[in-house]
């Protein structure tokens, strides 16, 4: 029940942008995209909804280094972007502190991750769907640490 929302922002959201970019109405655009949506999932299954999610990110990890590689251009190079960071006290890369109070100590910062991606692996529907549907245990362990780096970013 809690995914109804978001699914409402998920489909709302790129309808928006295609009836900006194609002027039909936005209530004609949820029709096409949620008709779209629902074929190649009835379809595709669940592999299909998985390689859509491969397509996606693909787009926004070439998308942010693209980001990432104008950003330093423009501003001097990475070099200069991370001089820039740690002069403004942005980065504290090894801090060892235990102080629980300390914003971005090492452990502090371990202790959040475990706790947010243990919740979300291990409650969150779609992630247990995308679990279970691999053909072995250790095709599914393989595939959660392939996917930390993702969410880690």
């Amino acid at each position: 029940m809690s995914h109804i929302p978001f699914f409402g922002v998920e489909l709302f959201a790129p309808s928006i942008a295609l009836s900006i970019v194609t002027d039909m109405s936005i209530t004609s655009s949820i029709l096409i995209i949620g008709s779209v949506v629902t074929v190649y999932t009835s379809l595709g299954g669940l592999k299909g909804v998985i390689w859509t999610d491969f397509f996606q990110f693909s787009v926004m990890m070439f998308g942010l280094m693209a980001v990432v590689i104008r950003g330093a251009n423009i501003s001097g190079g990475m070099a200069n972007v991370f001089e820039r960071a740690h002069a403004g006290g942005r980065i504290e890369f090894w801090n060892m502190d235990f102080d629980i109070y300390s914003t971005n100590s090492f452990w502090i910062i371990i202790l959040g991750w475990t706790v947010i991606y243990a919740g979300t692996f291990s409650t969150n529907q779609m992630q247990i769907q995308r679990i279970i549907c691999m053909p072995s245990l250790g095709a599914a362990k393989k595939a959660l640490y392939f996917a930390t780096p993702g969410y880690v970013l």
